[in-house]
């Protein structure tokens, strides 16, 4: 792993690309259930938000665009279209610079990456002959065909895809004009909104603490199977739509290599979350104390400081400031500097996610 976290911020720079939104919004779509699955397993769930927007993109979508969109997903042709330009055109910022761009390319480089990212999704043997084929659309389809170990309805699909080069091209690029159009649209400046607003906690947190960020966002492998951390600079975006753990956009055609790390947005919620269940017990512990709970309940309706909290409660200072270090260290509390006061209030946020899981637990 070339990132450091003693360098971290020299090597991470924060460039807005709302195209990785698109991309990510595109994927939940046609992978829906599957990011459900995903999500629970990690004992998480999909933003409520984010679950009404893709109902209601797929209101307006025809039934024609949702069976291809399901098709292109399953092939994972959608997927690999934006994951691969969004790598290799570094100026590719915005879903008006993608549908220009997708006008643009020759019909071998869109079956370069269809072909490629098939390749890699479901063939495990090696790739060496690619290079030699990737200059026809014929070759390539050829070369697929003859392949043995894919299953044979995936490989007779994309087989299909290759002898209609043109046609396919139009159907991709009619089914994911459809969804932006149709769909997406309506909600894009939201979306860029949402992404600006919790990139920055990040890259407060980038800034602060670079080992934690580390911790949080990238110390596990990147979803979509990319090799980690090749390179020493890496431009980085806060994903709304991404929602949990990273994704790697690396450009290898650069003279000097670079790539684009896709964070969730959720990352620090998830990691808080772990928390919540590491720390359940001793939680239970501080609301059982009289004291405590009374002390939350305090500071749950105003802010205090220690001197005016101690003689509201007739306790000394030393005592209070005990029993408040002991709520911060679970982030019960927050704490901010007024002046020469350091003032105490209820982490509304915290204290809920606690509540939650003691109400799943009795609930269930």
């Amino acid at each position: 792993m070339s990132l450091s976290a003693n360098k971290l911020n020299t090597q991470l720079t924060y460039r807005s690309r709302p195209i990785i939104d698109f991309m990510h919004a595109l994927y939940i779509y046609g992978n829906l259930e599957e990011g459900k699955e995903l999500f629970s397993n990690r004992g998480m769930e999909l933003d409520r938000e984010v679950l009404e927007m893709m109902d209601h993109i797929d209101q307006n979508l025809s039934a024609f665009v949702k069976q291809e969109i399901n098709t292109l997903s399953y092939l994972g042709i959608v997927d690999c279209l934006l994951i691969g330009l969004i790598s290799d055109y570094e100026d590719l910022e915005t879903t008006e610079d993608y549908f220009k761009l997708m006008k643009c390319i020759s019909l071998e480089e869109f079956f370069q990456y269809i072909g490629g990212f098939f390749l890699s999704s479901y063939y495990s043997g090696s790739h060496e002959g690619w290079r030699d084929v990737k200059h026809s659309i014929t070759y390539m389809r050829d070369y697929i065909e003859a392949l043995e170990g894919i299953e044979t309805i995936l490989q007779n699909q994309m087989v299909e895809l290759f002898e209609e080069p043109e046609e396919t091209k139009m159907r991709v690029c009619y089914a994911i004009e459809q969804f932006y159009k149709k769909g997406y649209r309506q909600y894009e400046d939201y979306v860029i909104a949402k992404s600006k607003q919790v990139g920055t906690d990040y890259m407060k947190l980038l800034v602060e603490d670079p080992k934690q960020f580390i911790e949080i966002n990238l110390k596990h492998a990147s979803l979509n199977g990319t090799p980690p951390f090749k390179f020493d600079q890496y431009t980085i975006y806060i994903s709304y739509m991404q929602q949990f753990g990273y994704t790697i956009l690396a450009n290898h055609s650069l003279a000097d290599p670079n790539g684009t790390i896709s964070i969730g947005c959720k990352n620090i919620e998830f990691h808080k979350s772990k928390s919540i269940l590491a720390n359940f017990d001793k939680f239970l512990k501080i609301i059982t104390d009289p004291t405590r709970f009374k002390i939350m309940t305090y500071v749950g309706k105003d802010s205090w400081y220690v001197q005016a909290l101690a003689k509201e409660l007739t306790l000394t200072p030393a005592t209070i400031h005990y029993h408040l270090e002991t709520l911060h260290a679970l982030d019960i509390v927050n704490s901010t500097k007024d002046g020469n006061k350091v003032m105490y209030e209820l982490n509304r946020k915290v204290t809920k996610q606690y509540l939650d899981y003691l109400n799943k637990q009795i609930l269930n």
